[in-house]
């Protein structure tokens, strides 16, 4: 999910990426995730004495109340006031809040559309070491040298969408699998998670394709790597090799198993999967309270295919338990 689709919705990344990879540049939300997590988790209950540290100075406070503010978590949506939190969160040091308050800039959504106040936000959140801050300041200079060198360094700090920058800037494949080895061989899961991308063939640039045969047990490998270290995204791509029987036996219920550990992470896409295994009894018990919940989940998270689908069709006595189920799972992830 990349945090400048999420000053308005949160999107999948296999969405991003391919729309990074045939268009234009696209951003990743991975390590915000818990971050976002906890925004979207948060309860009416919860908002009054966050809001009263947010008022005593605690940055993280303030941008968590921003977020609420932001997306209508626990309290109603006010743009301008989301602006205002990560702003007190900005000025006191806090590197994503700095990122959001640029993404807000650069969008126009709750402050005048200003690139110049965009850019230098950026800069604030990348010059403190944050990823998605270097790869929007990055972006900003595109080609330039000063952009390719910030692109570069949010690709070294395992930001997903400048990794994937940085293997199309090779002319020579040879050389981008090279340079993807070696952050492979420091253990980062982005880099694992591309290299599954690239052997499976759905997030491949097309020199890329020509140069690395499809092999989707080989595919499979990587991002069942990237999945054990925890990388929700290549979790989400597991489950779905389980359903699609390719590089493994086709097995739903081990599909729904890599969903769920992904979605209780907040993922959106497998919170959307989940639904549908949960709506169709594919894997799991059939349960229509609990598919409503996941798709409720994955739309609040603005997965597009939940958000195009809408609300499911339900009974009185499973909008109760839906209802019922969502509070529970939202008390149970709220850290």
């Amino acid at each position: 999910m990349r945090p400048k689709q999420l000053a308005i919705l949160f999107v999948s990344l296999a969405t991003l990426l391919t729309y990074m990879i045939v268009a234009q540049p696209a951003q990743a939300s991975d390590d915000y995730e818990p971050l976002l997590l906890k925004a979207r988790t948060l309860l009416a209950e919860n908002i009054p004495p966050l809001r009263e540290q947010a008022k005593a100075g605690n940055s993280e406070a303030q941008l968590l109340i921003g977020l609420a503010c932001a997306y209508g978590y626990g309290t109603d949506r006010d743009a301008t006031a989301a602006v205002d939190w990560y702003r007190k969160a900005a000025e006191g040091g806090n590197a994503a809040a700095a990122n959001f308050l640029g993404i807000a800039y650069e969008d126009g959504v709750g402050v005048k559309k200003d690139l110049h106040q965009a850019e230098e936000w950026y800069r604030k959140a990348a010059e403190a070491d944050d990823p998605h801050g270097q790869f929007d300041y990055g972006t900003m200079h595109g080609n330039e040298p000063e952009g390719k060198q910030w692109i570069l360094r949010a690709a070294e700090h395992g930001h997903r969408e400048a990794q994937a920058w940085m293997l199309s800037w090779f002319s020579d494949p040879k050389d981008a699998m090279a340079w993807l080895q070696k952050l492979v061989e420091k253990g980062d899961s982005s880099a694992e998670f591309l290299m599954g991308t690239i052997y499976d063939h759905r997030l491949s640039n097309s020199r890329l394709k020509k140069f690395v045969p499809q092999d989707d047990e080989e595919g499979m490998r990587w991002l069942r790597r990237a999945a054990d270290h925890g990388d929700t995204e290549a979790q989400t791509w597991v489950g779905e090799m389980y359903s699609q029987g390719k590089g493994v036996p086709k097995d739903k219920s081990e599909a729904a198993k890599w969903y769920r550990k992904a979605a209780d992470q907040g993922n959106p896409e497998a919170e959307h999967n989940l639904g549908y295994l949960y709506e169709h009894g594919e894997g799991v018990p059939k349960d229509k309270a609990a598919a409503a919940m996941w798709y409720h989940l994955a739309r609040e998270a603005g997965d597009v295919q939940a958000r195009l689908l809408g609300p499911m069709r339900i009974n009185d006595e499973e909008d109760r338990q839906y209802h019922q189920q969502l509070e529970q799972w939202k008390r149970e992830h709220h850290h």
